[in-house]
C-alpha cells in the first residue's frame, strides 16, 4: 500500500516540481547518475572523460570516453528502484556514440476490488532506451542528439513514446570554462494509455555554466532548468488580495520564481582520483518540504573516488523529510582491462 502512495502521488508531485505543471513520462526528469545527483539533479556543462554525463548531455561525448561503460543503481522510496546501463564508442572520423537503457521499477502490487477482496499482482515499470552521438566541430564547440524510445506499463496500461535531445557545448579547457544548452525530451508519443489522448513528454530548456580555476582543487557549476517555463510555483490564491505591500510581495515573488530555475553544484577534488561533492536545488526545496520543518530538503551530497580500473561514486539526496535517494554508480573502460596486440615480428635471414 505505501509503494502505491508513492506511485500515484509522490513521484508526479516530483515532476510537477521540476516542470511546474503535468506531464507522463516523469522517470525521465528524475536524476539516475550518482555524480549528477550529488551536485543538485543536473550537471549538463561538465565535459571530461565520464561517459555517464552523455546520456543526459549528448554534446559532452568525446574521445576520452571511448569504450566506457557505466551502471547506475538508485534505492528510491519504498522499495522503488531505478537504473541505468551505458556504453561509449568513439568513431575519430564520424564522432562518438553513445546506448543504454534506463529504468524504473515500482514493484509488485496486489489487485482488489472495491470490497477489497484480492484479484491477483501486476507489476509497473518504465524503460527508456537510447542512442546518442556526439561530436567536436572544432578545440571549442561540440553538438550532440539522443534518440529515445520510451515505454511505459502500468498494470493493463501500456504506453509507447519516441523523443530527442540536442545540445550544444562550449569548452575552452585554458579557462577551465564549460557551457552548455540543451533542448531536452521533444516527441510525441506514439501509443497512448487510453484511446483519443496523447501524452505529453516532459519537453525543458536548459542552460548551464561550470568554472575551474587553475591551481584549484574546485568546480563550481550553474545550471538552468525549465527555461520554457519562467513561472514555477503554484497558483497563491492571496496575490489578488488587498496589501499595502503586495510591490514588495511581487518583487519577492519574482525573484522567488527566478531563483526556482537554479540549480547550483560544487566539487572539491584535492587529488584526480578523489573529489566530494555538494549541491542545491531551490525548486525542489520550495515544492516538497514542510513549513513548519523544511530540514535539508533540497541539498545533495556525495563522493566519487577512483579504485584500480573502477570510478565509483556515491550521492545522497533529500526529496523530503523523511525521504532521501541513494545513488550509487561504477564505470571502467574495457580498453584498461588489456593491452593491444602487438604485431607479430617476423625475423628472416
Amino acid at each position: 500500500m505505501q509503494r502505491i502512495v508513492i506511485a500515484l502521488f509522490f513521484i508526479p508531485l516530483l515532476s510537477i516540481a521540476q516542470s511546474g505543471g503535468s506531464t507522463a513520462y516523469s522517470f525521465m526528469e528524475m536524476p539516475v547518475q550518482a555524480r549528477v545527483a550529488s551536485l543538485g539533479g543536473n550537471l549538463i556543462s561538465v565535459k571530461d572523460d565520464d561517459a555517464t554525463l552523455g546520456m543526459d548531455n549528448p554534446s559532452l561525448l568525446n574521445a576520452n570516453m571511448h569504450n566506457a561503460l557505466s551502471l547506475t543503481y538508485v534505492n528510491y522510496i519504498s522499495d522503488i528502484n531505478y537504473g541505468m546501463f551505458s556504453y561509449v564508442r568513439d568513431y575519430s572520423k564520424w564522432g562518438t556514440f553513445s546506448s543504454g537503457i534506463r529504468y524504473l521499477n515500482y514493484g509488485k502490487f496486489t489487485e482488489t476490488d472495491e470490497n477489497a477482496n484480492v484479484l491477483g499482482t501486476y507489476k509497473a515499470a518504465e524503460y527508456l532506451f537510447h542512442a546518442g552521438w556526439g561530436k567536436e566541430i572544432d578545440s571549442l564547440f561540440s553538438i550532440g542528439a539522443n534518440f529515445k524510445t520510451i515505454y511505459s506499463s502500468l498494470q493493463t496500461y501500456r504506453s509507447l513514446a519516441i523523443g530527442f535531445d540536442l545540445a550544444g557545448t562550449y569548452f575552452n579547457s585554458k579557462r577551465g570554462v564549460t557551457a552548455s544548452a540543451l533542448i531536452k525530451n521533444a516527441g510525441i508519443s506514439v501509443k497512448s494509455y487510453t484511446p483519443n489522448h496523447r501524452e505529453k513528454l516532459p519537453f525543458e530548456l536548459q542552460a548551464g555554466i561550470s568554472k575551474k580555476w587553475e591551481n584549484m582543487p574546485f568546480r563550481f557549476s550553474f545550471i538552468l532548468h525549465n527555461l520554457q517555463q519562467f513561472k514555477l510555483s503554484y497558483p497563491d490564491s492571496t496575490t489578488h488580495s488587498l496589501n499595502p505591500l503586495q510591490e514588495e510581495k511581487k518583487i519577492k515573488k519574482f525573484s522567488g520564481n527566478l531563483l526556482r530555475h537554479l540549480i547550483v553544484g560544487m566539487e572539491f577534488m584535492p587529488t584526480k582520483n578523489f573529489a566530494l561533492r555538494f549541491g542545491f536545488n531551490y525548486n525542489r526545496r520550495k515544492e516538497l518540504m514542510l513549513a513548519t520543518r523544511p530540514g535539508i530538503v533540497g541539498f545533495t551530497a556525495g563522493l566519487g573516488f577512483k579504485v584500480n580500473r573502477f570510478h565509483l561514486s556515491y550521492a545522497l539526496a533529500a526529496q523530503h523529510l523523511g525521504a532521501f535517494s541513494n545513488h550509487i554508480s561504477i564505470s571502467t573502460k574495457i580498453s584498461d582491462f588489456y593491452s593491444p596486440i602487438k604485431p607479430e615480428v617476423i625475423h628472416t635471414e
